[in-house]
C-alpha cells in the first residue's frame, strides 16, 4: 500500500465499479474508455482499496472481464462482490426481471468472468414488524450478515443503531429495507421496499404485485403504484402511468382493466397519467414525489 484515502478520520477501502455505459453528466461510473477504466482499477489497488463492488448486470459492457484482465491474479486481501438481478439495456431502461434459472446462470457467468477461486457467503434472514425471525415463505424485512457489508454510518451512531438487527445469539445483521420471502431452498423473492408498502384495511399491499398487471395494459409504457391516505382504509393504491408512444387511453378504462385482474385489496383508487416518472440519478422511481404530487387530489374512499 502506497497511500490511504480518508473520509474524515476513517480510511476508505471500498469502491463500486459498474455501469460504464451510464457514466456521464450526473451519473458516476467507471470511464467509458476501457484503458481509462483499467487505470482507475490499478490506481485503486495502489491506494489500498481492498473491496470492489462490481455490477455486470447494468448493461452490455463487460465490466467483470475488464476487472479480471486488469487485476487477476487478485491481491490476497481483495474482496470482489458481484451481483445479478436487475438489468438495463443500452439506453438505461430497465429490462424484465430474470427467472430463477437465469439468475443461477448469471451467477455462474459472473464467477467465470471474474475467475473467482473463493466465495464468501451472505447470511440472510427475514424478520417481522416486531423484530422476530419469520419462517420460510412469510413476508418480512430482509436482514443480512457478511464480511463485505458496511459496518456503520460515518459519525451517525443513532442511524447505525436503527440499521442493526441483533439475532437471539447476539450476531449483528444489517436491515436492508427490502421486503421479501426466503423459501426452503434458499431462493429470495423481493416484494418491494418496506417504505413503499401500503397498509390498507389492516392488510399489507405490495406495489410490486400490482405494477406488473398495470404494465401489462397495452397503453401503458411505464408505471408506478404508491399508497395515498384514505379516511376509511388508512391507505389505498394509486397508479401513475406513462402512456406508450402512439397510445391513448382514459384513466377510468385503465383503472377498470387493472381492477378486474387484481385482488380486492389491490384495486386502484385512481390512475394518473403523467408525462414521465420522477427518477433519481440511477433510474429508480422516486415514489415520495408521486405521493406528494397526489396530495392535492380530492380523496374519495371506496373499494370496488
Amino acid at each position: 500500500m502506497t497511500q490511504t484515502s480518508f473520509l474524515g478520520d476513517k480510511p476508505v477501502g471500498r469502491i463500486g465499479f459498474g455501469a460504464m455505459q451510464l457514466a456521464g453528466p450526473g451519473v458516476f461510473g467507471p470511464p467509458r474508455d476501457p484503458d481509462a477504466a483499467r487505470a482507475v482499477l490499478r490506481r485503486a489497488i495502489e491506494l489500498g482499496v481492498d473491496h470492489i463492488d462490481t455490477s455486470q448486470y447494468y448493461g452490455p459492457d463487460v465490466v467483470n472481464d475488464l476487472i479480471r484482465e486488469t487485476l487477476h491474479p487478485y491481491p490476497e486481501n481483495l474482496k470482489l462482490v458481484t451481483k445479478v438481478g436487475a438489468r438495463r439495456d443500452e439506453t438505461g431502461a430497465w429490462l424484465p426481471a430474470l427467472s430463477p434459472a437465469e439468475l443461477r446462470q448469471g451467477i455462474e457467468d459472473n464467477l467465470r468472468a471474474l475467475r473467482v477461486e473463493r466465495m464468501d457467503l451472505v447470511n440472510l434472514r427475514v424478520i417481522g414488524e416486531h423484530g422476530g425471525e419469520l419462517p420460510f415463505g412469510e413476508v418480512g424485512e430482509l436482514v443480512g450478515r457478511s464480511t463485505h457489508l458496511m459496518l456503520r454510518y460515518h459519525n451517525r451512531p443513532e442511524a447505525t443503531s436503527e440499521l442493526i438487527w441483533r439475532s437471539p445469539d447476539g450476531l449483528e445483521y444489517l436491515r436492508t429495507g427490502d421486503l421479501g420471502t426466503i423459501d426452503p431452498d434458499g431462493w429470495v423473492t423481493i416484494r418491494g421496499r418496506k417504505k413503499d408498502m401500503i397498509k390498507s384495511g389492516g392488510l399489507n399491499v405490495f406495489p410490486a404485485d400490482i405494477e406488473p398487471v398495470l404494465l401489462a395494459h397495452e397503453a401503458v409504457g411505464e408505471c408506478a403504484v404508491v399508497g395515498v391516505p384514505d379516511p376509511k382504509w388508512g391507505e389505498t393504491p394509486v397508479g401513475f402511468v406513462v402512456l406508450s408512444d402512439g397510445q391513448a387511453a382514459g384513466t377510468g378504462a385503465i383503472q377498470e382493466w387493472v381492477n378486474e385482474r387484481v385482488e380486492k385489496t389491490q384495486r386502484l383508487r385512481d390512475v394518473v397519467i403523467v408525462s414521465e416518472l420522477p427518477r433519481n440519478s440511477i433510474g429508480k422511481v422516486i415514489k415520495g414525489e408521486l405521493r406528494d404530487q397526489y396530495g392535492g387530489t380530492p380523496v374519495r374512499s371506496h373499494r370496488l
